[in-house]
């Protein structure tokens, strides 16, 4: 029988911290594997991978850069203002991040793999993680985070975070639940007594 590797998701908003809680996590043991489930989406919209005509059949070229790439600023114009454009684009995109996250896994089937995302839920991927953690942060922290960020306006950041799940209902798919409002020393204490590795 093939090894499984031990799976674990970190999922949260936009601004809670969750590459910082990968990063700590990368520290604990030389083992952990993440996989940044945002980069995956990006990679997967590119001219010439699985999901590019998809998207551009679903929101018109009016999204394509110069380059003929999409560009994601344009994208996320359109679909953090708009939940049904969210969901028509997570209907299309999630199917493909999952399928690569799968292949990863399967390619190293001796690591601890971390999956970093937002999406987590929606994507249908906590059932793929032996524990799930939610990582959670004050409404205005996260906005703060945001513009300091990604360089985007104060209502990009509003919408992008009212476009994503409520943390009330987040919380009913997670195992644990970490607090991060305050320091990175503080965030790291936090993980460590989580003790998962």
């Amino acid at each position: 029988m093939l090894n499984k590797p031990k799976i674990i998701g970190i999922t949260g908003g936009s601004g809670v911290g969750k590459g910082e809680v990968c990063r700590v996590l990368t520290c604990l043991s030389d083992d952990v594997l993440i996989i940044d489930a945002d980069k995956v989406a990006h990679r997967v919209i590119l001219s010439g991978k699985p999901a590019y005509n998809e998207v551009l059949a679903a929101f018109g070229n009016e999204i394509l850069s110069e380059d003929g790439e999409i560009a994601r600023k344009k994208l996320g114009a359109v679909v953090f203002a708009d939940k049904a454009q969210l969901a028509a684009l997570s209907a299309i995109v999630h199917k493909y991040v999952r399928k690569e996250c799968e292949d990863i896994v399967a390619a190293n089937p001796d690591k601890i793999i971390v999956i970093d995302a937002a999406a987590l839920v929606e994507g249908g991927m906590t059932k793929d993680c032996d524990v799930v953690i939610g990582v959670f942060a004050e409404h205005d922290i996260r906005v703060k985070r945001i513009l300091s960020r990604d360089g985007i306006g104060l209502d990009a950041a509003e919408q992008r975070i009212a476009g994503q799940m409520a943390d009330d209902m987040l919380r009913g798919y997670v195992d644990v639940a970490i607090k991060n409002n305050g320091t990175l020393e503080e965030l790291e204490a936090s993980v460590r007594k989580l003790g998962i590795l």
